[in-house]
């Protein structure tokens, strides 16, 4: 977990991998807090405790997944306003493309994740310069 000035917008990462939560971490390479976590149930834990700005989810999770942590955050009006980014392989789950269009997720991205595509994506949700 890293933390940085509070006046940094916090991004909160969500993968069982490991691996990928570091390489979206050194993706991330912006002025932002980063905490970490490798299920949704944990995920939640971390936002009840911190304010987190934007959340980026993996789909596929023990315990909680992805759209299940996305339809609690939505869920509560006192989250709506975190910013969410689905990662997922699952291009043509239903689950997905009804996510996307009911609102359910800000962006969704596919893995492989272009690591340039995502820091793009997560400063014009944070609206950094």
């Amino acid at each position: 977990m890293t933390t940085h000035n509070e006046q940094q917008p916090t991004v909160l990462i969500v993968d069982d991998h490991p691996e990928l939560v570091a390489l979206f971490r050194k993706a991330l390479a912006l002025p932002i807090r980063i905490l970490e976590t490798g299920d949704g149930m944990e995920a939640m834990n971390l936002i009840e405790t911190n304010h987190v700005d934007l959340l980026l989810t993996d789909y596929q999770m023990p315990f909680w997944d992805g759209i299940t942590l996305c339809q609690t955050l939505r869920a509560r009006d006192d989250l709506k306003s975190i910013k969410i980014v689905l990662i997922t392989g699952e291009a043509a789950q239903p689950l997905l493309l009804e996510a996307i269009n009911q609102g359910l997720v800000d962006a969704a991205l596919l893995k492989p994740v272009d690591v340039h595509e995502l820091q793009q994506l997560v400063k014009r949700l944070l609206a950094l310069p």
